[in-house]
Order: structure tokens, then C-alpha cells, then sequence
């Protein structure tokens, strides 16, 4: 528990939150030039509902919450 309090959540939070933002960049950005057709939110929020639109808007937001949670894991191991 004392590394926890060490660490720097709102840091690694935000760090998560940047490199979930630009991989999911990234990955829209490919998708727009024809080089790939998978979409990772589309894929995650379509285990949640079969509405396209609300698949895309859940999906990001459990992609988000993965990242971020992720982020604050990888912290912690190197925290360590």
C-alpha cells in the first residue's frame, strides 16, 4: 500500500488518458486512409449493444476506462 501513496495517480491517470487518446488517434487515422477496417471501440462497445451508434460511443468509453486503468497498473509495477 505504501507505493500507492508514493505514486502519482493524477500523473499516471493523465499520461493514460494522453496514450489512449493518441492510439485511438491513430488507429482512426488508418482507418480513414484505407490502410486498416478495424475499430477497436467499435469492436469492445458491440459486446454491449448491436446499435452501431451506441456501440461506437460505449466502446470508446470502455476503451478509455481500459487505457486509463492500464496506465495506472503499469505505474504501479514500476513504481515498485
Amino acid at each position: 500500500m505504501t507505493s500507492l501513496l508514493a505514486l502519482n495517480v493524477g500523473s499516471a491517470l493523465l499520461w493514460g488518458l494522453f496514450a489512449t487518446g493518441l492510439l485511438t488517434l491513430l488507429m482512426s487515422g488508418s482507418q480513414g486512409l484505407g490502410w486498416s477496417r478495424i475499430s477497436f471501440p467499435y469492436m469492445i462497445g458491440s459486446m454491449f449493444t448491436s446499435h452501431r451508434g451506441r456501440a461506437m460511443g460505449i466502446g470508446f468509453l470502455v476503451h478509455l476506462a481500459v487505457g486509463m486503468s492500464f496506465a495506472l497498473l503499469y505505474a504501479l509495477v514500476f513504481e515498485s
